[in-house]
């Protein structure tokens, strides 16, 4: 049976990525593990745009998926900034139960086009359908941009490259368990430890910390999301085709995320982590300075390494090796996020 959450690498790869075939010479960014976005050149067919003329430029897309509309508009932005591009315009789906009040669907688009207004950006149409499979309401947001001066350079990676964590681990998984478990978290917490393990209701969007890195030389932005820091390093590794060593110490996470992922009994490092950036790039002081600047924690977690293997350095004797990530640890307090 499939685990609630992204799908298990293994699965993926041979069910999904397998069948995507490569068509043409314009694919720039396509489908695989660790790939936030896809991009290719805009051209017709023969790499010429329709007056003729050579199309140099880059096209993105990005999407995210979520029980809620500003997560699903989030996700999809954290995806799209790992790419540097400049948003255009976004496409919005949505799938609802036949229960769903009319009143609920105009909220929702309310939502959207409040979240278009202020990235200023455009909807540029989607779907809306109603389903009986569809329990609670689920919705796809799909970015669409054009590359900036920044890209990814997977080739510039070294060996000694710094591995950056922008923000805190399992910092949306820790607000969404709080936010709808209050009243069971009220047997063990007191009501202001509760509010601190809430984490606000914003501060998921990675956007400016990703302008800020790509302005500073990153060579790769990835987002945590689903799988949490855990799944999002083990697709860092396999994206950049090297190996990795994660110092545990260095990583950031709060006090109040400990404590509620052991009053569940779940791992923090496998928890969504929404809100948060890894960077790698080589010689991480000024772009932790720019963090620091806007108050914004940042750490240096890692570093590449020449061996394919990918490791948890727990202290000076206890090393441990990441393994694959199915699902997420949220699915098993939440029901859907």
């Amino acid at each position: 049976m499939l685990k609630q959450g992204s799908i298990e690498e293994r699965i993926l790869n041979r069910s999904v990525i397998k069948h995507i075939k490569k068509q043409g010479s314009h694919l720039v960014a396509g489908a695989m593990v660790g790939q936030d976005f896809g991009a290719h050149t805009c051209s017709a067919s023969g790499g010429q745009d329709m007056d003729g003329a050579c199309a140099a430029s880059v096209f993105v897309t990005a999407d995210g998926v979520a029980a809620d509309p500003a997560l699903a508009w989030t996700k999809a932005m954290n995806n799209f900034a790992c790419s540097g591009g400049f948003l255009q315009g976004a496409r919005v789906v949505m799938m609802v139960s036949p229960r769903t009040k009319e009143t609920a669907i105009k909220r929702f688009m309310e939502t959207f086009c409040a979240l278009a207004l202020s990235d200023h950006t455009y909807i540029l149409g989607g779907h809306t359908q109603v389903d009986v499979a569809v329990i609670e309401p689920r919705f796809v947001v799909i970015m669409f941009g054009m590359a900036g001066g920044y890209r990814p350079d997977i080739q510039k990676i070294g060996v000694g490259c710094d591995i950056v964590m922008v923000d805190v681990t399992a910092k949306l998984g820790t607000a969404l368990i709080t936010q709808k478990k209050k009243e069971e978290l009220r047997s063990r917490f007191a009501e202001s430890y509760i509010k601190e393990m809430e984490l606000g209701v914003n501060g998921y969007r990675v956007d400016s910390y990703a302008k800020l890195a790509a302005g500073q030389g990153a060579f790769y932005m990835h987002d945590i999301s689903c799988g949490g820091l855990y799944g999002a390093l083990w697709q860092l590794s396999v994206r950049i085709g090297k190996g990795i060593e994660i110092f545990h110490n260095q990583i950031p996470i709060r006090q109040e995320t400990i404590e509620l992922c052991e009053f569940y009994g779940i791992n923090p490092y496998q928890l969504d982590g929404t809100g948060g950036l890894l960077v790698v790039i080589s010689g991480a002081e000024t772009f932790l300075e720019s963090m620091a600047k806007l108050g914004v924690e940042a750490a240096v977690i890692g570093r590449v390494t020449e061996d394919q293997d990918k490791k948890i350095q727990i202290n000076d004797t206890d090393i441990r090796y990441l393994t694959l990530v199915s699902g997420d640890e949220i699915y098993k307090v939440l029901d859907a996020v």
